[in-house]
């Protein structure tokens, strides 16, 4: 995480904190296979993805960075038809997310909202700690069509309505291009909207779509935005969420709380560096892909796993080349026999991603 608010706050735990707002322009989080960004509008800006396809195409969706009206899945809170977008109050923020409150204090209102990105999701979940009327509320997430993100070669299907699992699943391919470090097939990325209450959905002027839960007064709920690359395994995650999704944010988060305190801490009158040594072990854990044993993500952002390159070198003249990986961003093995001087310079291996 990067934090350049001048003058930042830490909780008596060092555990970074703000009372208001994010604090700075941009945070990470991540869960091992998603990366999501949050900005200081208070909304996510940035979901990345690493599955089966080349590293290239992480990006699913993002916005401008400083629109205030621009957020991808932003999560908001009904009354009737008035939505409340959920704001950051009192927030504390971990490697892999964040633990935030928001109140209506006129309607007797108080919520805890966390962020939890997991190896294969983005959980948002809402949870009600007072609700003096007993007002029936909604959990809703607004996706706005443009912020998915669609380079050449990527074609994102029809929403497909699972009703039975609380679901609405697209289809993403992303096609081979000529001449590129690209996988030499087609490569499929399943998306799904997920929620342990009855959901439904619903499209506004063809550009933006609105995922609503059915109304609650208490407990937690949450949406989730969910990946996968096998579809059998990714269906079997989705009834997985309608049943403990909200359970499995709570466990996380609180997994957060529970890894700080137990990791020692230390005094050294620098509150950044010793939050810093607090989180350590979190920000490991943040990257690490949890379905592939020891693999560790090198950011949250931008990089997959890289176990690089082994090169055999026999005399100056390269006779063999191994190209290996563990199989989380590349994938290729080539050993060609390089020609001898005067003949032509071989091709360079080709690169596809994971199988």
């Amino acid at each position: 995480m990067s934090f350049i608010d001048p003058d930042p706050e830490y909780d008596p735990s060092n555990i970074p904190f703000e009372s208001r707002g994010l604090g700075t322009e941009t945070i990470w989080f991540g869960g091992g296979r998603t990366g999501v960004a949050v900005a200081a509008h208070g909304g996510l800006e940035r979901i990345v993805y690493f599955g089966h396809q080349s590293l290239g195409r992480r990006d699913f969706f993002a916005c401008g960075a400083r629109s205030p009206y621009e957020k991808v899945l932003p999560p908001y809170v009904l009354l009737g038809e008035k939505a409340y977008l959920l704001e950051l109050n009192h927030t504390r923020f971990y490697p892999g997310g964040y633990r935030s409150q928001f109140k209506l204090p006129e309607l007797g209102i108080e919520l805890d909202h966390d962020l939890v990105p997991t190896n294969d999701a983005i959980l948002q979940t809402v949870r009600v700690i007072r609700n003096r009327r007993g007002l029936p509320l909604r959990f809703r997430i607004s996706l706005h069509e443009y912020t998915r993100l669609i380079p050449t070669g990527r074609t994102w299907g029809t929403w497909q309505e699972d009703l039975a699992e609380n679901s609405w699943i697209a289809e993403i391919v992303d096609h081979p291009n000529e001449g590129g470090v690209e996988p030499d097939e087609d490569r499929t990325t399943w998306f799904g909207i997920v929620a342990d209450r009855p959901l439904t959905s619903r499209s506004f002027l063809s550009t933006r779509r609105y995922f609503d839960t059915l109304p609650f007064k208490s407990g937690a709920t949450t949406i989730a935005a969910l990946f996968g690359f096998d579809r059998r395994a990714f269906l079997k995650r989705t009834v997985d969420l309608r049943r403990n999704a909200s359970k499995e944010s709570a466990r996380v988060a609180s997994g957060w709380e529970r890894q700080a305190k137990e990791t020692p801490q230390l005094n050294l009158g620098q509150p950044a560096v010793q939050s810093f040594f607090r989180l350590a072990p979190l920000i490991l854990d943040s990257l690490m892909v949890k379905d592939h044993a020891g693999a560790l993500r090198a950011s949250v952002s931008h990089y997959g796993v890289w176990a690089w390159i082994r090169w055999f070198i026999a005399n100056p003249t390269w006779r063999r080349v191994s190209t290996i990986s563990c199989g989380i961003c590349w994938s290729s093995t080539s050993r060609r026999p390089i020609p001898k001087r005067g003949s032509a310079t071989p091709s360079i291996p080709r690169y596809r991603s994971c199988t």
